[in-house]
């Protein structure tokens, strides 16, 4: 009897779709997929995507040339904020990152700068940008969400050396130098300004006699071009964020002698250094430039760059990778 209920319940199992084996455990049938085993790799998963921000140190000028609204051309002066790609200090500027300076001691800094961005009469405080990026404002020193208001400029004089024509700066005061201008996307005279129109054409606008210049009044700076993983941004183009900015091209000095650490925080008045980080409105980098794509480039080379900047940005190896702001917005670190 006992006999019979077990060939009836295993005739049962068939039928479900189970089969008995010696164990005694229901093994699945008739085409049901088994549970994997327990040490299978696991199922490939996507990356981290990637982020609309790269940090880098923004170094401001404490020292150098005062700049003056009239005479030569001033070129890099007191108050501007320049960009490294190194890890260290150079020329002995100090990281934008609200530092109190003492006024008796700053005092050509507190003409230019005055406290826009904080102090107590005593002492006067840097631009904050670690974790912001500047946007051209007329009120200095209003933060956003990841934003300071400073003054953007663009290098407008024809020069053997740097800022050539075409860069951009951010300036904490109002004044314009020299041999710059004003991002505000005013119109200039083709005849007047050659050099300046020989890099940018009407990118940013313009008629049959006149050029527009960018227009960075309440944006950002974010890098043209299409990185993976992220939307394309056009050269003069726009985006509403992460912040909102205007395309352009981000290049890296590539070519010129490495900066030392320490200095007078004074950068050179005209000529690039190597690392040297800078925000473009020109479609081609010129000579001894290189676009922060994220290219990767041999070692043996570019030794002094691989010296400074190692595979901090990608590579391996004798590779090593330049900085990636396509698509991206630069902040502070």
């Amino acid at each position: 009897m006992l006999t019979r209920l077990i060939d009836a319940l295993r005739r049962l199992f068939r039928l479900l779709g189970f089969d008995q084996s010696a164990g005694g455990t229901g093994v699945p049938a008739r085409g049901i997929p088994a549970a994997p085993p327990r040490d299978a790799p696991p199922l490939d998963r996507p990356g981290p995507a990637p982020q609309p921000m790269l940090a880098l140190p923004q170094l401001m000028a404490v020292a150098g040339a005062f700049p003056t609204p009239s005479g030569a051309a001033n070129g890099f002066t007191l108050g501007m904020i320049q960009s490294f790609a190194g890890q260290a200090q150079a020329f002995g500027a100090p990281p934008a990152d609200k530092r109190l300076l003492p006024v008796p001691t700053n005092q050509p800094l507190m003409a230019v700068i005055g406290l826009s961005y904080g102090g107590d009469g005593t002492h006067l405080a840097l631009p904050d940008l670690t974790g912001r990026t500047p946007v051209g404002g007329q009120q200095l020193g209003m933060t956003g969400p990841q934003t300071l208001a400073m003054t953007y400029l663009i290098a407008t004089a024809a020069t053997s050396g740097a800022p050539l024509p075409g860069m951009v700066v951010a300036f904490g005061g109002n004044t314009v130098p020299a041999g710059w201008a004003k991002c505000d996307g005013s119109l200039l005279t083709i005849p007047s300004n050659v050099a300046l129109y020989q890099v940018i054409g009407q990118t940013f606008g313009g008629n049959a006699v006149t050029f527009g210049l960018p227009g960075l009044a309440g944006f950002a700076v974010i890098g043209a071009g299409a990185a993976p993983g992220l939307p394309a941004v056009a050269l003069g183009g726009h985006v509403p964020e992460p912040v909102p900015a205007m395309g352009l091209n981000y290049l890296i000095n590539v070519a010129a002698a490495a900066p030392p650490a320490s200095g007078t925080g004074a950068f050179p008045q005209s000529e690039g250094w190597l690392g040297q980080v800078i925000a473009y409105a020109g479609s081609a980098p010129p000579p001894g430039w290189a676009l922060c794509d994220g290219a990767l480039l041999a070692a043996g080379q570019y030794p002094a760059l691989f010296e400074l900047i190692g595979t901090t940005y990608g590579g391996a190896g004798q590779s090593f990778a330049l900085p990636d702001l396509r698509g991206r917005i630069l902040i502070g670190a």
